[in-house]
């Protein structure tokens, strides 16, 4: 993922919701630099507390994190947004708390299911391996 992608998403997303940065330092408790900063990628890791104020406010995740559907559920947003539009918009790089847990379901989910393969690939080898020595014991009592 590109940092520079969530960068610019995130100040999309302030400015589809009619916010400044002062509004969005205010909120979510932090000064004004800061937020300059994330939105210029002058910071390595946005905290995941920014990405839920947004989330809070109707930003989607995935539209934050891949760019992927509408920018918000709430159509007033969505139009705001278009506004924006010809902005180059970018991936995002920090994984955010939903995200993660998504991803650790996911991780959890495809370890079960390599044991489950790894089972079903054993159980095959054994199942030829015993056809195998089925077929040379009819051979041996058909000579």
């Amino acid at each position: 993922m590109d940092r520079n992608g969530m960068c610019q998403r995130l100040k999309l997303a302030r400015k589809a919701l009619g916010m400044s940065q002062v509004d969005v330092a205010n909120d979510v408790k932090i000064q004004q630099k800061t937020v300059s900063d994330i939105e210029n990628c002058k910071v390595m890791n946005v905290p995941n507390s920014y990405l839920i104020y947004f989330h809070q406010k109707g930003i989607r995740m995935e539209w934050m994190y891949y760019e992927q559907g509408p920018i918000s559920y709430d159509p007033r947003t969505v139009a705001r947004h278009e506004a924006f539009a010809d902005s180059t918009l970018l991936d995002l790089p920090a994984l955010g708390a939903e995200f993660f847990d998504r991803y650790q379901a996911l991780k959890d989910r495809t370890a079960q299911l390599e044991e489950t393969l790894e089972a079903l690939r054993s159980q095959n080898v054994a199942q030829k391996k015993l056809i195998a020595h089925l077929e040379e014991q009819l051979q041996t009592q058909q000579s």
